[in-house]
C-alpha cells in the first residue's frame, strides 16, 4: 500500500518478516514459524510487497523463490497452497506464484504455462485440475498474472498518487 501510493517504506518494515519467514523460506498467513506452516499464497505476497516496497535485492527473496519451488506440483498442473503428499496444485496459488516470480525478475513461464491450462472454453478459469465449473476467485485470481503483472496493479493513476474515476489499484 505504501508504494502503491509512492510513500517510502522504512527498513524496519522488513523485521517483522524476518521474524516470521520459517527455517524452509516461506511465509505463513498466521504468522506461524512451525514447519509445514508456510504457505505459497503468503509468501508470493509477501515476495511481491518486497519487491514493490523497494526492497527486490532482499536476502528473504531467493529463500523464499526456493520455498515456492518445493510446492510445484510433480504432475506439472501448477503450485500447490501448503506442502502435503500428493501435492495438489490450485489455480490461485499458482497464479500468486506466478506474480512473485514476475515480481522477482524470476521465469514465470512454467507457472503461467500451468495457469493458462486451468482456462476454460468461456474463458473463465476453474480451480482445481479436475473441476469443471467455472471459479470466479479463480478467474479473477487469474488475470494480473496472466497479464505479466505484479500486485501492486497500478493503471491510470497519477504519479502523485492521488486516486480519481480513472485510476485503478489492485493489491493483495
Amino acid at each position: 500500500a505504501f508504494s502503491a501510493m509512492s510513500e517510502q517504506v522504512p527498513d524496519s518494515a522488513l523485521e517483522p518478516l524476518r521474524a516470521t519467514q520459517s527455517a524452509d523460506g516461506g511465509w505463513a498467513f498466521d504468522g506461524s514459524t512451525e514447519a509445514g506452516a508456510a504457505d505459497s499464497n503468503t509468501t508470493s505476497m509477501i515476495i511481491q510487497a518486497l519487491v514493490a516496497a523497494g526492497f527486490g535485492d532482499s536476502d528473504l527473496i531467493p529463500d523464499a523463490i526456493a520455498f515456492l519451488e518445493t510446492l510445484r506440483a510433480p504432475d506439472g498442473t501448477g503450485y500447490a497452497y501448503g506442502p502435503g503428499d500428493p501435492l495438489t496444485a490450485d489455480s490461485n496459488s499458482t497464479a500468486l506464484v506466478a506474480q512473485a516470480l514476475i515480481a522477482a525478475n524470476e521465469d514465470p513461464s512454467g507457472a503461467l504455462t500451468a495457469l493458462a491450462a486451468y482456462q476454460l472454453p468461456d474463458g473463465s478459469l476453474r480451480y482445481m485440475p479436475a473441476d469443471s465449473d467455472t471459479n470466479l476467485l479463480s478467474t479473477v485470481q487469474a488475470i494480473p498474472a496472466l497479464a505479466g503483472k505484479a500486485l501492486p496493479v497500478v493503471t491510470g493513476c497519477p504519479e502523485d498518487g492521488e486516486a480519481s474515476a480513472d485510476c485503478v489499484l489492485l493489491a493483495a
